[in-house]
């Protein structure tokens, strides 16, 4: 059986002003690995509809924590595909 890997900690990314400001709403999604002690490694843009969305996205996920995916009651890295929601709410 295998378990995927579940957030305990998600940490808000920083919303960029200007474009809070502009009322601009977006996503990023993130690629990664979490490895077997349910740290984000290796994360890297996958998509985005705004490049200044990234280097805040991607600080985000950096403070992000995981319970590990296991695989037969062992945990091991997988990779995975994060969406990070950049919402305005005016």
């Amino acid at each position: 059986t295998r378990e995927p890997p579940v957030p305990v900690r998600t940490v808000p990314p920083e919303y960029p002003n200007e474009l809070r400001r502009d009322g601009v709403s977006g996503v990023v999604t993130v690629k990664c690995t979490i490895d077997a002690q349910g740290n984000v490694t290796e994360p890297e843009v996958e998509k985005s509809s705004n490049g200044a969305f990234e280097k805040p996205a991607l600080a985000a996920l950096k403070k992000w924590k995981f319970k590990p995916a296991k695989q037969d009651g062992a945990a091991v890295p997988v990779k995975i595909s994060i969406p990070i929601k950049f919402v305005f709410e005016g």
